[in-house]
C-alpha cells in the first residue's frame, strides 16, 4: 500500500479528484483515498500473490536506495544510486 501510495501515478489521480489548500498542500481525507483506484488482492490467487509479492520487493528496494542516496556524499556514488532508481521505476 506505501508504495503505491508513494507513487507519482495515484499522486496525480488524487490532484485531479482532491481540493487545494492553501500554500500548495493538498486533502488526503478519507473520501478523496477511497477514490483512489486501487484494487484489491486475493491471495489465494497464485498470480495475484505473485505480484504483490514483486511491488513488495521492488518497493523495499525502493526505499532501501533512497535511504542509501540520503548518506552518501561522493556524486559518483549518487549517480549509481539514482541510475538503480531509475532502472527499478522502468521495471514497475
Amino acid at each position: 500500500m506505501q508504495g503505491l501510495l508513494s507513487s507519482r501515478l495515484l499522486d496525480f489521480y488524487l490532484y485531479q479528484v482532491s481540493s487545494p489548500f492553501r500554500g500548495g498542500y493538498w486533502s488526503y481525507g478519507k473520501r478523496f483515498i477511497e477514490q483512489l483506484p486501487i484494487r484489491l488482492i486475493n491471495f489465494g490467487i497464485k498470480s495475484d500473490r505473485d505480484s504483490h509479492d514483486r511491488l513488495v520487493s521492488l518497493v523495499e528496494q525502493m526505499m532501501s536506495l533512497h535511504n542509501s542516496l540520503k548518506t552518501v556524499n561522493s556524486p559518483s556514488e549518487k549517480k549509481v544510486i539514482q541510475k538503480q532508481i531509475v532502472e527499478i521505476l522502468l521495471i514497475a
